[in-house]
């Protein structure tokens, strides 16, 4: 059991170490330049060059990679290129929100995925057995990201039940 534990460990760790290569990438494939942002729009090649040194963006990739990854394990998450504020203050500000949504839906999801499932165990071979696989059918079959927009237009727009974005208690 405990070598199997280990292997597990091994395997999420080489998958965090190539996400993270793959993500820390994809950023820096972004159109844009990070130190420009952040220095403004009126700012002069020295300045942006400055800011290019004190981010550390004028090294190499792989330095940039080592750099960001000691400082992420270190529990820094640097600064952010738009606000100027903390990543972690950032963070902070917005995880109760998520955590109550993220709570929220895993509730939702158990509570009608037992509902179908006893459901459909009681009344095997009726239609409301078909009723509730054809169910399962759409809403697996659907795409996160389409029935997420779909359902944001219908309860969030025009039925005007959630905020369409944004925490309501924050204002």
């Amino acid at each position: 059991m405990m070598r199997f534990v280990l292997y597990r460990t091994g395997q999420a760790a080489v998958v965090l170490v190539l996400a993270s290569i793959v993500i820390f990438a994809a950023v820096h494939l972004l159109p844009g330049d990070p130190a420009a942002i952040y220095a403004g729009s009126n700012a002069t090649p020295d300045v942006i060059a400055s800011v290019h040194r004190s981010f550390g963006l004028d090294q190499p990739l792989p330095v940039q990679y080592i750099d960001w990854l000691a400082n992420v394990l270190r529990g820094n998450l640097g600064v952010s290129f738009v606000s100027d504020v903390p990543v972690s203050q950032l963070i902070g500000q917005t995880l109760p929100v998520t955590l109550a949504l993220g709570f929220a839906t895993i509730a939702f999801a158990v509570f009608v995925g037992l509902g179908c499932g006893v459901v459909a165990a009681r009344n095997r071979g009726r239609w409301i057995d078909r009723l509730v696989a054809a169910y399962n059918v759409v809403g697996l079959g659907v795409p996160n990201f389409w029935l997420g927009f779909v359902l944001l237009i219908v309860f969030a727009a025009k039925l005007r039940w959630f905020p369409v974005g944004g925490d309501p208690s924050a204002s």
